[in-house]
């Protein structure tokens, strides 16, 4: 079985566009779980409330099964720990799903503003491989450290050591070898047990060799170099390529800002709107309105 689940903190309305892409292109049966995040801030706000009242409507109209995650979770941990938050609701998650579903199963982690937006048969993307995601290195005191991102996940639990999965699958914000790592750092100790043909790597197509790789070691691509001059007219869907378009001039950027995610197997891409949850404090409304409306039209 496949099981996809995503976790939602403030943005709800990003729920039922990414379930209906994945109803369209997605050619495997597969159950959609949404884990509620939005009433655990320290204070409730009227806002959080909204939040919770939206996507709990939204999972109610398409029968999407919510898990609503316990405040208790977060206590001391300031609301703008991103990471951190981020990295607690994800383990949370896990630790219910792999309690109360078969690690036989395939497991798809999807950030709530990621978009499918081609044809995807995961269990033929995944014949053969452990794990799919976005690298990360970092350099320690006495060894590289490669783990992934959370944005898109893909693994098969039963394929790798049972106690060491269950120990090391997390995607908590973690110090390895003096060096942080941000979320999914401890699968470093995954990849120790891997072959390199067991991962399939995810990459923006927008970026340049050099800037894939930069990000890869954790620095945000901001330069000429970083992005790549052919991507956008490569990208044969002229509605995605003024979406693109029109992000990076509401955010007042000369590169794009949302990813085009691909990988290394076969043609599926996801559309990765970024800071969805809007930690960098731009203008949300202007963006959301653009990406439904593309969405839509979809």
């Amino acid at each position: 079985m496949l099981y996809i689940y995503t976790v939602c903190y403030n943005t709800p309305q990003y729920i039922e566009p990414q379930y209906k892409l994945l109803q369209k292109y997605i050619k495997n049966k597969f159950e959609y779980i949404v884990f509620n995040n939005t009433m655990t801030n320290s204070a409730i706000s009227q806002k959080d409330i909204n939040n919770n009242n939206m996507l709990q409507d939204v999972c109610k109209k398409h029968n999407i099964k919510v898990f609503n995650l316990p405040r208790e979770l977060f206590r001391g941990m300031s609301d703008g720990a991103a990471s951190g938050r981020a990295g607690t609701a994800i383990d949370f998650a896990h630790r219910l799903l792999f309690s109360n579903y078969s690690l036989d199963s395939t497991f798809f982690l999807i950030d709530s503003d990621a978009f499918l937006l081609t044809p995807f048969d995961i269990h033929k993307f995944m014949e053969n491989k452990k794990l799919s995601g976005r690298i990360q290195y970092r350099k320690g005191r006495n060894n590289t450290i490669k783990y992934i991102t959370n944005h898109v996940v893909i693994f098969k639990p039963a394929v790798f050591d049972k106690s060491l999965f269950l120990k090391y699958f997390s995607f908590l914000p973690c110090n390895i070898d003096n060096v942080a790592c941000d979320c999914g750092g401890n699968i470093n100790f995954l990849f120790n047990e891997m072959e390199s043909n067991d991962f399939i790597n995810w990459k923006n197509k927008l970026f340049s060799e050099y800037g894939n790789t930069k990000q890869q070691w954790g620095t945000a691509p901001d330069s000429k170099k970083d992005f790549s001059n052919e991507a956008l007219s490569l990208i044969n869907d002229s509605n995605l390529r003024k979406y693109i378009l029109q992000d990076t001039t509401i955010l007042k950027k000369d590169f794009p800002f949302c990813e085009v995610l691909e990988n290394t197997k076969d043609n599926t891409i996801f559309l990765h709107m970024r800071a969805g949850t809007n930690w960098i404090n731009y203008n949300i409304k202007t963006r959301n309105e653009i990406l439904l409306k593309f969405l839509d039209n979809l």
